[in-house]
């Protein structure tokens, strides 16, 4: 005899391990565009010197809205609200997968500038992890249902 239907089920474990996952790897972005590379002198140019602060500004914002989502699965899954607004966590996903791509994208060209030698390291590095959380988000909006 199969089992009876019903409406609500326990969150399943891997979005969970995704949004837990994505919420350390925003904090480690966040830290390495701020405190990691204190000490590196800005940009001399105008739209480059405000690119720099766009990973700081959305890494704490993927941060949030991670875990707003992770607190509703843990905590809401039988919530009729929750699962009345349950669409939204596929566009959060795709925004967020959208913003890191973008950081990504801006770390990249500070990492091929030759004039700052000593600077290319540690862009490097955010480069790297912003390609991480773009593939983490990216990753949450395909295996949401």
């Amino acid at each position: 005899m199969s089992p009876p239907l019903t409406i609500f089920r326990r969150p399943s474990t891997h979005i969970i391990i995704l949004y837990i996952l994505s919420i350390i790897i925003s904090l480690l972005l966040f830290y390495s565009c701020t405190f990691h590379c204190f000490h590196c002198p800005p940009s001399s140019s105008g739209t480059l010197f405000v690119a720099q602060y766009f990973p700081i500004v959305v890494s704490p914002f993927i941060a949030v809205i991670s875990t707003g989502w992770l607190i509703t699965k843990l905590f809401y899954s039988t919530d009729p609200c929750s699962l009345s607004y349950n669409f939204f966590e596929m566009p959060s996903a795709v925004f967020s997968s959208l913003a890191a791509g973008i950081c990504a994208v801006i770390e990249i060209l500070y990492s091929t500038d030759f004039n700052q030698m000593e600077w290319i390291d540690k862009i490097s590095s955010s480069a790297a992890i912003s390609i991480a959380l773009c593939a983490l988000h990216a990753i949450a909006a395909f295996s949401l249902e």
